[in-house]
C-alpha cells in the first residue's frame, strides 16, 4: 500500500452501519400510530423512506435539510398522499419520538470492528457523514 496514505475516511450509512432497518422501524411506527393502516403499515414505510430520499435529492439542489427535517417532510408528504388522519404537530412528535431510539437500534455490519481495528494500526481513521449530529452519535454510540 502506497505510504502516502495516512488518514482513511469512512462514511456511517449503509458503509458502517446497515440501515436497512429504518424500513422496519417505519412498519413499527404506522403500526402504533395508526393502528388502522396495519395492513399497509410496510408500504407507507416504504413511501416514507422513498419520500425522504426524493426530499434528499431536491434538498442538494436547492435549500440544505437537516435529517430530522427531511425526514418529516417525507412523513409529511405520504400522510397527505394517503390521506391519513395525522396533522403536522403529530408528524414532529412522531418523528421526535422515535428518531433517536431508531438510530440507536441499528447494526453495524459484520466484520466492521476488526476491520476498524486492523486499519487503526496504520492509519488515522476518520468518518464523513451528511447525518444530522444527534443521529452520527446516535450511529456511533454502538
Amino acid at each position: 500500500m502506497d505510504e502516502k496514505i495516512k488518514i482513511v475516511f469512512f462514511d456511517l450509512g449503509d458503509t458502517l452501519i446497515d440501515t436497512t432497518a429504518l424500513i422496519s422501524a417505519g412498519i413499527k411506527i404506522f403500526q402504533e400510530v395508526l393502528p388502522e393502516s396495519h395492513n399497509d403499515a410496510e408500504h407507507l414505510a416504504i413511501e416514507w423512506k422513498e419520500d425522504v430520499i426524493k426530499c434528499l435529492e431536491f434538498s442538494r439542489s436547492h435549500q440544505f435539510y437537516s435529517t430530522k427535517d427531511l425526514s418529516k417532510k417525507g412523513l409529511y408528504n405520504v400522510v397527505k398522499r394517503f390521506d391519513l388522519q395525522l396533522d403536522e404537530e403529530e408528524i414532529s412528535k412522531i418523528v421526535e419520538k422515535e428518531w433517536i431510539n431508531t438510530f440507536q437500534s441499528l447494526d453495524i455490519f459484520p466484520d466492521v470492528i476488526s476491520t476498524l481495528e486492523e486499519l487503526q494500526k496504520k492509519y488515522v481513521l476518520g468518518i464523513i457523514s451528511d447525518a444530522d449530529s444527534d443521529v452520527a452519535e446516535a450511529m456511533m454510540s454502538k
